[in-house]
């Protein structure tokens, strides 16, 4: 009796094993696939990151082009206005000149032109920027066959003589000419007559190419 009740009792604790080793292959097997879903959720999240960090790299690339390309366009533009090159200037007193060279020392207006105080001293405009120029000068007098010239280095490209029948009279000059650096542009008068300042008369010098 006691033998039987053995065995009842050993068969028994043999099927609890046994459903204690099936549960536990099936919690392995759970482990296993839980374990497969971390590694492939893992290598979707990489897959992920790496494709986010490609698209911030790519969209960085991109700004950094357009930043490149805004930069050159200003620096273009930058370069543009820095090579114009303007002036207009009137003589600053009224009186008899003769031959002499006619300084228009009072610069109303000028950009890109850095030699101003020996343009104002001497009367010479020096060219610092190659180009293609507009001279252009406009003389009131009093004095009738009033004359002057425009000079380009001691070479005469403007012969202007001035003649009325009126109390005062202009006479204007405009000429183009191609400008190197240190090329150097002037006014002078032959004779001796009378010069009006101020806006009466003007001296205008612009870059135009």
């Amino acid at each position: 009796m006691k033998l039987r009740e053995l065995e009842t009792n050993n068969s028994k604790q043999l099927l609890r094993l046994v459903k204690f080793e099936n549960n536990t292959n099936k919690q392995l097997l759970r482990l296993g696939e839980l374990e497969t879903n971390t590694s492939k959720q893992l290598v979707r999240l990489e897959q992920n990151h790496n494709s986010t960090t490609s698209g911030i790299i790519s969209k960085m690339e991109a700004m950094e082009k357009q930043e490149n390309k805004t930069m050159s366009v200003m620096q273009t533009q930058i370069n543009k206005n820095s090579e114009r090159v303007a002036m207009t200037a009137h003589p600053s007193h009224a009186g008899t000149i003769s031959n002499t060279i006619m300084k228009f020392d009072d610069v109303k207006f000028s950009v890109g032109v850095t030699n101003l105080a020996t343009y104002k001293s001497t009367g010479k405009f020096t060219c610092e920027q190659e180009g293609l120029y507009i001279i252009s000068a406009s003389v009131m007098t009093k004095t009738s066959g009033a004359h002057y010239y425009i000079r380009l280095n001691g070479i005469y490209i403007s012969d202007t003589y001035i003649s009325g029948q009126s109390f005062v009279h202009t006479g204007t000059a405009t000429v183009t000419r191609k400008l190197k650096p240190n090329d150097q542009v002037w006014l002078y008068a032959y004779g001796s007559w009378y010069l009006y300042s101020g806006l009466y008369s003007k001296f205008t010098i612009i870059k135009i190419k």
